[in-house]
């Protein structure tokens, strides 16, 4: 498979994931299921979604954000997040990548708000120190 190959069936599942992206999906998804998906994954998700959010995030990060939390948001994916002990980990991957290759937007302000989320879900004594480790 050459590059052109595989930089069109990534351009679909991005389409395909970022048409799933609902903001109201997107939180009910999140406090739902945060503290069985977990502490990173739910940082990862919360940053990059306020990172999307951003007038300066250029349109393109705006659909790879958008296409990682799409998959998040879909119930049937690669691994069912259904499945006990590894159902978030293909979820936790397409985060993490969109969050590291995007890495030079997300300002520190989107991972205060995403703080301050997490501390309602995860308990008020959560630092950003403990988030970043």
């Amino acid at each position: 498979m050459n590059k052109t190959e595989i930089l069109k069936i990534t351009g679909e599942q991005l389409i395909k994931f970022s048409s799933v992206f609902k903001d109201a999906k997107f939180w009910r998804k999140l406090m739902k299921y945060a503290k069985k998906a977990g502490i990173k994954l739910s940082f990862y998700a919360v940053t990059l979604y306020y990172t999307m959010l951003d007038e300066d995030t250029p349109n393109t990060s705006k659909l790879v954000i958008m296409g990682a939390l799409g998959y998040f948001i879909l119930p049937i994916d690669l691994i069912p997040d259904i499945a006990p002990g590894i159902g978030f980990t293909d979820d936790l991957a397409a985060l993490t990548s969109a969050f590291f290759t995007l890495a030079m937007h997300i300002k520190p302000e989107h991972k205060e708000n995403a703080l301050v989320v997490l501390q309602k879900i995860f308990g008020s004594e959560l630092t950003l120190e403990q988030l970043e480790f």
